[in-house]
């Protein structure tokens, strides 16, 4: 019979239409379990980004100037197991690093830079990736700029020292301005050593700069344009600066008064008012010369003196000098006034008890030099009822061993510091 493809054809397409109501039907289900997993909070595979295009390499640093002197690896030091380099700048000799920056390629070849201190030995230590670095440094007052080469190999030390002549400053920036402040004593004469502030928007995160005059009593600045504050000893005076500018500020102290003393010896000087309405002012340690006190308000003052021994460590002396006034004294204003120091030689003197039997003991004392172990015996200790007593003769400025000894046996030791004038040791046997 020949109806039978007319039924065949209608089965077909049944199935056919059925089959795919179900795929659709499956399809639209896995939608909906989605939504509805992520609205109950359920967590569903995330989709796939499209790819992106990788970001193009770091554009190439800057090639360090080849004009510039190059440090190289210390061959004398031992190399370590490291990655990295260490850079040490050695600031012996400068006049005080304003800041160290150092710029370097990063092992990811990226150009990068460090700002690094100095330490109390005046050096920067920089661990740094290896190749090849610039390094700049600035002195006290951002006043002179330099620039050198420096070699990093892994695991060795390359050594640049900021001193070195061959270090030429760099041309100053011209949108920055120039201070130089001339500081000048009641005399009208430049005052050397001088500390001179400056205070305001200095440089970039920087707000003041302190520098010291140097042997032209002169203080320079180099600065971005603004208003600042100067200030040395009592004398304010506010200035304001444009880009590019070059200025000079004379700052005399006529409302002040200025104390020399001369010579100055090994110690610690310091002007105390006498009348207890300020605090005193305190010189620093000196070893000749002169030392200067600069900026002296008007009043009465007395000039005290104290010896230090630097030879003197790890122990507290039994006994030293006790602070000396050397002279009274006036500090007008506008007056520079002049203290000559001639103190008379170091001796010392003993007051020590003993036993009612000293009498019936040779006694002698012996005082031995730290500095060079030199020693020298005096008999002159005298019986005064239960103390012994003695002085010695004119000693060499120092820190002494003192030996006290009963027929020739130490029976007591001691330390001390002999200065200008006398010293004296009290105590008792046995303590």
């Amino acid at each position: 019979m020949r109806w039978w493809p007319l039924p065949a054809l209608l089965v077909c397409l049944a199935v056919g239409y059925l089959a795919g109501s179900w795929k659709a039907d499956r399809s639209a289900g896995r939608s909906r379990r989605a939504d509805s997993a992520q609205a109950r909070g359920e967590r569903t595979e995330p989709a796939i980004p499209e790819p992106v295009a990788a970001p193009s390499d770091p554009a190439p640093s800057p090639a360090p100037h080849d004009d510039l002197a190059l440090a190289v690896p210390d061959a004398a030091d031992p190399p370590e197991e490291s990655e990295y380099g260490n850079l040490v700048v050695d600031f012996t000799g400068f006049d005080g690093p304003g800041s160290v920056r150092v710029e370097s390629v990063d092992l990811d070849g990226t150009l990068d830079f460090i700002e690094e201190g100095v330490d109390e030995d005046g050096n920067s230590w920089i661990q740094l990736a290896p190749g090849e670095v610039t390094v700049r440094w600035e002195s006290h007052g951002a006043m002179r700029r330099f620039a050198a080469r420096a070699r990093i190999a892994a695991g060795r030390v390359t050594r640049l020292a900021a001193a070195d002549q061959r270090h030429v400053p760099l041309p100053e920036p011209a949108h920055l301005a120039v201070l130089e402040v001339r500081v000048k004593g009641p005399d009208g004469q430049c005052l050397t050593d001088a500390a001179v502030h400056l205070a305001g928007e200095v440089l970039e995160g920087q707000r003041w700069i302190s520098v010291s005059t140097d042997g032209e009593g002169r203080a320079r600045f180099r600065v971005r344009g603004g208003s600042y504050l100067v200030q040395a000893g009592e004398r304010e005076e506010t200035i304001s600066l444009e880009a590019g500018e070059r200025r000079t500020l004379d700052l005399l102290h006529e409302g002040s008064g200025m104390v020399v003393v001369d010579p100055a010896l090994e110690g610690m000087y310091a002007l105390r008012p006498r009348d207890g309405g300020s605090a005193p002012m305190d010189g620093a340690y000196f070893e000749g010369g002169a030392v200067r006190f600069l900026f002296v308000p008007p009043g009465s003052y007395d000039l005290c003196y104290r010896f230090q021994c630097r030879e003197y460590f790890g122990r507290e002396p039994d006994a030293r000098p006790d602070d000396r006034v050397l002279a009274t004294l006036e500090a007008r204003a506008g007056r520079a006034d002049r203290i000559p120091h001639h103190p008379e030689p170091g001796f010392l003197e003993v007051e020590i008890g003993a036993s009612k039997d000293a009498a019936s003991r040779r006694w002698q004392m012996r005082i031995v030099s730290e500095r060079d172990g030199a020693d020298a015996v005096f008999d002159a200790l005298r019986i005064d009822g239960e103390w012994l007593r003695g002085r010695t003769s004119s000693l060499e400025k120092g820190c002494y061993k003192v030996e006290i000894l009963a027929d020739g046996e130490t029976v007591l030791n001691r330390h001390v510091v002999i200065g200008y004038g006398p010293t004296e040791l009290t105590t008792h046997l046995g303590r």
